[in-house]
């Protein structure tokens, strides 16, 4: 049994497959215009893989942090390595965050707002 992927062009998965033999293998590969990789295995989650340069490889955790998990509500930029973030809050309540950069697994955070202080 040959266990393989199909993706797009920028490594996401969008399917997987197997076939009997290398024959219907190369009939995959030219139904998705060469973009397979081969597996060893059924993958259980697709969504936390992706294709690199031919190989099925499992997707890094997110580098984002958060140096503040309290902000004072009152529309001011904090500013985060490599850009900004900015939390508008019509109220005191936890807010959760979800960062996204391919390849990286989506990164979840939670931020507290609060009363600005007099």
């Amino acid at each position: 049994m040959n266990w393989y992927v199909a993706h797009d062009e920028s490594g996401v998965i969008i399917q997987q497959g197997s076939c009997a033999d290398d024959r219907d293998l190369q009939a995959q590969s030219e139904a998705f215009d060469g973009l397979i990789a081969p597996v060893n295995d059924r993958l259980n989650n697709l969504t936390a893989h992706y294709v690199h340069d031919g190989e099925v490889k499992p997707r890094p955790p997110m580098p984002a942090t958060l140096d503040k998990t309290t902000i004072a509500a009152d529309d001011t930029s904090h500013e985060v390595t490599g850009g900004s973030l900015t939390v508008t809050s019509p109220m005191q309540a936890p807010y959760k965050i979800t960062c996204r950069a391919w390849p990286y697994l989506d990164g979840d955070y939670t931020l507290k707002a609060v009363e600005p202080e007099a």
